[in-house]
């Protein structure tokens, strides 16, 4: 069983904060351990939401403790924009990579932002289809790479 298996495992309406900083800490060892264990880039599948903004949080804050000279795996966010989120939360996310995109570079991180390209409006229902047509080049490349999302990427 991994730690995040473990972490999930517990009951967490019952943790308490120094139980909650304890499973950070762990979850944070075994992403620079994963980080560290070959030179397969990262792909982190972001959308703004609760499940992806943690994910990359939790990847953001255990690289950064890693010295400079060990941050040399690239890891790639990316976005689609499928058109059928609000315009002002497509806005916020655009920012918001953005933001993400200047602190990764002043802060020494490896960490590059992509962002997809918008899909017409006949595409409007199918996001998740949408979703995996931007990461085709990740995957048919010939490359390997691991993709990081929440349950809904």
């Amino acid at each position: 069983m991994t730690t995040a298996q473990q972490v999930n495992a517990k009951n967490q309406n019952k943790r308490t904060v120094a139980e909650l900083v304890a499973d950070i800490e762990l979850l944070t060892q075994e992403i620079q351990e994963l980080y560290l264990q070959d030179r397969i880039p990262w792909v982190i599948g972001y959308s703004g939401g609760k499940d992806s903004t943690a994910i990359l949080q939790l990847v953001w804050n255990a690289i950064a403790q890693l010295p400079k000279q060990q941050r040399s795996k690239t890891i790639h966010v990316i976005t689609t924009d499928t058109l059928v989120e609000n315009p002002y939360v497509s806005i916020w996310v655009k920012n918001s990579l953005k933001q993400i995109e200047v602190a990764a570079y002043a802060g020494g991180k490896s960490l590059r932002v992509d962002l997809g390209e918008k899909f017409s409006k006949t595409d409007r229902g199918c996001s998740e289809g949408a979703r995996f047509t931007f990461y085709t080049p990740f995957i048919t490349t010939g490359d390997q790479g691991y993709l990081l999302g929440g349950v809904n990427w």
